[in-house]
């Protein structure tokens, strides 16, 4: 195995804060580029917590829950993930890989609205506006990207916190 890491991105501490800041980015200018940076570092950050931090039995069951992964027997389960763990999942791999042929993504399609009338999916906004954000699209639900991303934080905040590794 080879550890690839550069600058300021040392362990998952420093991605965590990588990750607020892409987030704040993309709160401030809801782009397509913002939107790819931030999703894909929400998916990869479960990955940089199981290389770096020495996870007793109870944490691994916690990042089993939260990202659906674990490092003790390579068991995947993402039947407890929450549904904006699944959506940054399925939006960071269909970006890394241009699309998803080893699942099938629960993420059905990501909608740009720039808060004009028809833009974005019907009934995602206040008509007529509401401003620049992206929508997510599950069976007949939408999310804004936005919230999932807040939400993702949030969650992770709770593991680091809860186990003291933060």
């Amino acid at each position: 195995m080879v550890d690839i890491r550069y600058g300021d991105l040392k362990d998952y501490r420093d991605l965590f804060a990588k990750l607020k800041r892409e987030a704040e980015r993309f709160e401030k200018d809801p782009s397509a580029d913002n939107l790819f940076n931030t999703m894909v570092t929400v998916w990869c950050l479960a990955d940089w917590v199981l290389a770096d931090a020495e996870l007793t039995p109870d944490m691994n069951d916690s990042l089993l829950n939260l990202t659906g992964r674990t490092p003790f027997d390579g068991k995947r389960d993402i039947s407890k993930m929450s549904t904006e763990m699944r959506i940054c999942k399925d939006i960071a791999n269909a970006s890394k890989h241009a699309m998803i042929t080893k699942y099938s993504p629960e993420v059905k399609m990501v909608s740009f609205t720039d808060g004009t009338y028809g833009s974005g999916p019907y009934g995602f906004g206040p008509y007529g506006g509401g401003g620049r954000r992206f929508a997510v699209v599950i069976v007949d639900e939408i999310y804004d990207a936005q919230k999932v991303i807040t939400k993702a934080i949030a969650q992770y905040d709770d593991f680091f916190e809860k186990f003291d590794l933060i």
